[in-house]
Order: structure tokens, then C-alpha cells, then sequence
């Protein structure tokens, strides 16, 4: 069963109500008959009213079974008896902190109402709040700035557990020491962000492979299903997480760091090394961290797959940033870029005619055209094209007019 064609659906009929809503409270109780997708809503209008609000079609179910494992939906033990209520739905207007913010991040604490087991992990939702909390009044251009973050939470939690372990011994304290002091800020020029994500990898591998086995391993890591990757990145926040806490010296299976990490660190100096070369001074995160978006007909015609195929440029980040640029597990293709941002805007409400967006492609993405990834460059330098909001300001920004005639 699935929520969108298990009843008669009026799918995007809300949309009508929303346009006609006035207010944050408005525009979520025109939300009572969305179905599908359950996602987040977030709003804000010029009375200065912001508000957040789940909404969808949250199925109540007969059993908890499936909330870790598929369940089997032909036994007759695991079906829907209802609907999770709208006012039951996670909301807020006007929370105490004074913010709203989403990274898709578990938003509530327990399971109830049940959304989902799995979430993105938090690390990019806590910066987000780290930044909204330096100042009570932020600009379009301050936010628009934090869309570009590169600051990892998880690299500055490993970069203090390495200033308390070692020393250490050969490559494994060279790794150490350069880490140790690094401020986790993985910008396109740091040499710390490159080994970083080498010591990333190799720390997930010794914690987990000898767990998993190195046939699951080898398969969780290939990239063959995208939620296998994310998996590991998940299993790996949790143990970031635990660097906060009391079990900060010990690594999951309850062994010292010290006694966990000289290896992963080893192995990950040696892979750098090799990579980028003998001198550190020298090392570069965006040398092999880019973007490597593919044309869907270039398998099919691989000899025109340079022409499809739209440039590759390189930036900063990794999955933990607000600078979204996440990366595979295995290596083959170094740190090419696996998911990203593909669109940013900023809004002031009481200036709309002046809100800014981007994507990471081009107006058409057609190749061949002059608009196949015009929007390219600008995305890589956290530029902004004008929304045009106005009817004047179309006009006058138009290059070109379409006009369409009933037949």
C-alpha cells in the first residue's frame, strides 16, 4: 500500500489554499489534505511569523515490526488502522529558539508519531543551528554565506580526540599531528580536509569491516545502491556522537582509541601521500573532490559522452557540510562527488522582489547550448542570479519569448 494511491487523492489540490494563505497558521491548516510527499514545510510571512510543520499522510499501523526490518504486508499482522491526525503532526510556530531550521534531520525525539527510521544525520542540521545562534538578526547575504559553509562538526570532534591520543609512531603521528590541530574546515585549498577524508575511510573500514566481513564490506561499500553508502555514513555518525560523551576514549567495541586509530591513520597518510604527492604543503582538497554528474544518454553513446556530459568543477565539503558535496566509500573514483545542492535560494519576505537562487546546472541543460551549465560557475562560487519576482522585472531580464497558442 502506499499513500498516495491507496484512496481517491486530490494530490496537489492544497496548493490552491496555500496561494490564498495569509499567515504561517493559514498555510498550515490548508495543508490538512496534503497526502504526498511527507516532508518538511517550513514558512515564514511578513508579519514576521515563521513555522514548521510535517506534513502528509502518516499511515498508523497495526504493529512496530516494521520500523527496523520489511515487515510482511500479505499476514494480515502488520495493517494500516488509520491515519496519524493532522493536529498530531510534529508543527511549531514561532519556537522559543527563535528559528526554524531543517537539514532532514529527525525532528522530534522517540517514534511517535512514526515517520521513519532512517533520517539524514545531524551533523548538518547542529551547524546550521551553530550559525543561527551567533546573532539574533541575520541578513539575506549572511545566509546565503552559510549555504556555502564548509565547516565539518564531525572532522572538529575526530580533530580533538586526536589532540588527546599519541603520540604515535611514523605516519600514523604524522597523520595525527596534522589533524590534531586542524580546525575541521574543509576548504577546496586545505591539505587537512584531503587527509581527513582518507582517515574517514579507513576509520569506518576498521570499525566495521571485521563486524560486517569483508565480502558485506566489499558490497556495502560499491556504490551499487546509493542507501548503502548512506549507511555507513550513519553508522559512523553514531560513533562520532559517543566522542561527545563518556565513551569518548573507547571505540565502539569497547577497545582504546589509542590502541584503534594508529592503523586507519597510517593507511590513510600512505593513501595521501600517494594521491597528492610526498609534501603536504602541497595537498588540496579540491584536486580530488568534484563534481562528476554524468548525461543519462552517455552509456548509451560513450563516444559522444564528453559532449553530453557537463563540465566538472571542484569545491569544497563533504556530506557533513552545509556545503553539500557527499562522496563515496570505496575509492575507485577518489572523491568525485556523489550527491549535492541542487538548488539554494535566500528570500526576504519583506523584500521579495530582491530574493536570489542558483542550481548547479544551466538554464536548459541541453548540451551544446550556450545555457548547458551556465549557472555552473556561479554555483561553485556561491554566486546569485536575481528570482525576477516582478512582472517588470521579467520582462525586462527576458532573452528570450515563448509564446504557446491553442491549436
Amino acid at each position: 500500500r502506499y499513500t498516495a494511491t491507496d484512496a481517491p487523492c486530490g494530490r496537489f489540490e492544497p496548493l490552491r489554499p496555500m496561494l490564498r494563505a495569509g499567515t504561517v497558521a493559514e498555510l498550515h491548516e490548508s495543508q490538512r489534505d496534503w497526502v504526498d510527499p511527507v516532508n518538511n514545510l517550513v514558512s515564514a510571512d511578513t508579519a514576521g511569523n515563521i513555522g514548521y510543520l510535517t506534513r502528509g499522510y502518516l499511515p498508523i499501523r497495526s504493529s512496530h515490526a516494521h520500523r527496523q526490518f520489511p515487515a510482511p504486508g500479505w499476514s494480515g499482522e502488520h495493517e494500516w488502522t488509520g491515519r496519524v491526525p493532522f493536529e498530531q503532526l510534529p508543527q511549531a510556530i514561532n519556537p522559543a529558539e527563535g528559528f526554524v531550521a531543517t537539514a532532514n534531520q529527525a525532528v522530534i525525539p522517540g517514534d511517535e508519531p512514526y515517520i521513519s527510521h532512517t533520517f539524514t544525520v545531524p551533523s548538518r542540521a547542529e551547524r546550521i543551528v551553530e550559525l543561527l545562534s551567533v546573532s539574533d538578526r541575520l541578513s539575506p547575504d549572511d545566509l546565503a554565506a552559510m549555504q556555502g559553509d564548509t565547516v565539518s562538526r564531525p572532522a572538529r570532534a575526530w580533530a580533538r580526540l586526536l589532540a588527546r591520543l599519541g603520540p604515535f609512531e611514523g605516519e600514523a603521528e604524522r597523520a595525527r599531528a596534522m589533524l590534531a590541530g586542524w580546525d575541521g574546515d574543509l576548504l577546496p585549498e586545505s591539505g587537512a580536509a584531503l587527509l581527513y577524508a582518507y582517515v574517514r575511510r579507513e576509520t569506518a573500514r576498521a570499525l566495521f569491516e571485521p563486524v560486517a566481513g569483508k565480502a558485506a564490506w566489499a558490497w556495502l561499500t560499491s556504490e551499487a545502491l546509493p542507501p548503502l553508502g548512506r549507511m555507513i555514513g550513519q553508522w559512523l555518525a553514531t560513533v562520532t556522537w559517543a566522542l561527545e560523551g563518556e565513551r569518548a576514549d573507547t571505540a565502539p567495541d569497547g577497545r582504546p582509541w589509542h590502541d584503534v586509530l594508529p592503523n586507519p591513520l597510517a593507511a590513510a597518510w600512505r593513501s595521501t601521500v600517494a594521491r597528492g604527492g610526498p609534501d603536504p604543503a602541497s595537498w588540496r582538497w579540491d584536486t580530488h573532490h568534484r563534481t562528476a554528474a554524468t548525461h543519462t544518454l552517455a552509456a548509451v553513446f560513450p563516444e559522444r559522452a564528453a559532449a553530453l556530459n557537463p563540465p566538472n568543477v571542484a569545491v569544497g565539503g563533504d556530506s557533513d557540510t552545509l556545503q553539500c558535496a557527499a562522496y563515496g566509500w570505496n575509492g575507485r573514483n577518489d572523491f568525485d562527488i556523489t550527491a549535492l545542492s541542487v538548488y539554494r535560494q535566500v528570500v526576504d519576505l519583506t523584500d521579495i522582489a530582491h530574493g536570489s537562487y542558483i542550481i548547479p546546472g544551466g538554464v536548459t541543460g541541453s548540451p551544446g547550448t550556450e545555457h548547458d551549465a551556465d549557472q555552473l560557475e556561479h554555483w561553485r562560487t556561491h554566486q546569485r542570479i536575481p528570482m525576477h519576482y516582478t512582472a517588470a522585472d521579467v520582462q525586462t531580464a527576458a532573452a528570450h519569448t515563448l509564446t504557446l497558442a491553442p491549436a
